[in-house]
C-alpha cells in the first residue's frame, strides 16, 4: 500500500461516497463545492446508514489527528489485507455480472475502506482494511490485476480506534441491544 495523500477529512471520504451514490441514481450534482459536500453527506447518510454507523461506532480518529483519513493505493501484493464489510476476503468475492461488466469498463474512483489502528501509534494498522464502498470496483480491479493490468486500487481509508464490527456495540448506555 502506498499513501498518496494524508490530508483528507472524514467528511471528504463520506461525501465522495455519497456523490458516487448520487451518480448511480441519476441525481444532479451541483458545481459548488460546499453544495456538493452537503449533497454527498445527505445521500450517504440516507442510503447506507448501517454502514456509516459501523464506521462511526469504530471511532474514526479526530479531525486534528494527522492522517486520520488518507488516500492510498493498493497493489496485487496487498490483496490479502482487503476484506469486504461482510467479512469476505476480496480475493474470495465471486465474479458476478456487475464485476465482470466493470472489468471491461473500469471505474478508478476511490473506494472507501477503514482500518483499526493502534492506540499508541495511529499510523500502525491492526488487522485488515475493510471495504465499505466499492465491492464491484474492487473485484473488477482484482480481476484486471490478475490479468496483468498495472492499475492500482485507489481508496479513501478511514483510521479507527476500535474494531470494525458487524454492527453496533450492544451496550445499553448507547441505547442499543437487549436490556
Amino acid at each position: 500500500m502506498n499513501v498518496l495523500d494524508d490530508s483528507l477529512r472524514l467528511i471528504d471520504a463520506l461525501a465522495g461516497w455519497g456523490l458516487r451514490e448520487c451518480a448511480k441514481y441519476g441525481f444532479h450534482v451541483p458545481a459548488d463545492a460546499d453544495q456538493r459536500t452537503i449533497l454527498g453527506m445527505e445521500f450517504v447518510l440516507r442510503h447506507v446508514p448501517e454502514l456509516i454507523g459501523r464506521i462511526l461506532f469504530a471511532e474514526p480518529l479526530g479531525p486534528t489527528a494527522p492522517g486520520g483519513v488518507f488516500r492510498a493505493d493498493f497493489g496485487l501484493e496487498d490483496v490479502d489485507d482487503l476484506l469486504l464489510h461482510n467479512g469476505c476476503p476480496l480475493a474470495d468475492y465471486p465474479s458476478d455480472d456487475e464485476a465482470r461488466y466493470r472489468v471491461g469498463a473500469p471505474d478508478f474512483s476511490p473506494i472507501v475502506c477503514a482500518v483499526q489502528v493502534a492506540k499508541d501509534d495511529p499510523r500502525r494498522q491492526i488487522g485488515n482494511f475493510v471495504i465499505f464502498d466499492g465491492w464491484h470496483r474492487s473485484a473488477a480491479w482484482l480481476i484486471r490485476a490478475r490479468e496483468g493490468h498495472s492499475e492500482r486500487l485507489t481508496a479513501d481509508v478511514i483510521r479507527t480506534m476500535r474494531p470494525l464490527t458487524s454492527g453496533p456495540r450492544k451496550n445499553p448506555s448507547f441505547g442499543v441491544g437487549p436490556w
